[in-house]
């Protein structure tokens, strides 16, 4: 059952993507279509890893078990839980290709506009993780960890501004840019 699960999901995301995104970005140009697809596909993979099966999850929304909520930031850090490092460097590197791409992707949007989707975007995630599965939990930890990984990605943007704008110059290029 699970397996048919991650078909449909991904099968709409295919169909999201041919039927919506790629024709709008492509009218916009290669750059466009390049960026807007790679920003795609990372938001796939992160919903691969998070939340995944989604839609034949659904039903358990109304009458499943829910998963846990953590409310106590760096809880398990300060009490020695689990693999607490091993948690936090992998959603501070999950969210770096967001502070890189959303930028991108989007018009060269400025730092503040890419912490608040990061932000948003990982609240969502771990809203929607109890409810979709009992074994996931809502974590504020992660919250702030991928919002601390978002503002890194945006840093190596800002570092690596020069190479990236040989391959995307309508978005990076532009004189005055932010």
């Amino acid at each position: 059952m699970e397996t048919f699960g991650y078909v449909i999901d991904f099968t709409s995301m295919v169909l999201v993507y041919l039927g919506f995104f790629m024709p709008k970005w492509k009218e916009r140009g290669r750059e466009s279509l390049a960026a807007g697809t790679l920003m795609y596909i990372y938001l796939c993979f992160v919903i691969f890893f998070t939340l995944m099966p989604v839609f034949t999850s659904i039903p358990r929304i109304v009458t499943g078990p829910r998963g846990t909520i953590n409310v106590h930031p760096f809880r398990d850090l300060l009490n020695g839980y689990g693999d607490y490092w091993r948690q936090i460097g992998l959603n501070v590197l999950l969210m770096i290709p967001m502070g890189i791409l959303y930028p991108i992707s989007r018009g060269n949007r400025g730092f503040g506009a890419t912490i608040l989707l990061g932000f948003a975007f990982s609240s969502c995630v771990e809203v929607m993780q109890p409810l979709l599965h009992a074994t996931r939990c809502f974590d504020i930890t992660d919250i702030i960890t991928n919002t601390l990984g978002t503002a890194v990605g945006y840093a190596l943007l800002l570092i690596l501004r020069p190479v990236l704008a040989l391959v995307f110059p309508r978005t990076l290029g532009r004189k005055g840019s932010k």
